[in-house]
């Protein structure tokens, strides 16, 4: 009878991560929610009826803007290779 324990713990084991796994999903559908609701608010902000395209017109044509641009760009391309 021992020698059948120990097979059954661990074919129990994968059952009881599988039901445990259940656990995150409430928190990653919170946090993935909040992801796109801040985006869409993101959105909408920055294309409100007033200033339609002006901000990202001000984005492309100020040199501060365009330099930090390209600074981002380089350092997120030296960061991923």
């Amino acid at each position: 009878m021992s020698a059948t324990l120990p097979s059954m713990q661990t074919a129990a084991k994968p059952a009881r991560r599988r039901d445990l796994r259940w656990l995150l999903v409430p928190a990653v559908l919170f946090l993935g929610l909040l992801y796109v609701l801040s985006l869409l608010d993101l959105f909408r902000i920055s294309f409100n009826w007033h200033t339609l395209w002006a901000n990202y017109a001000r984005v492309f044509s100020v040199s501060l803007y365009w330099d930090s641009l390209v600074r981002a760009r380089s350092a997120s391309r030296c960061g991923s290779s």
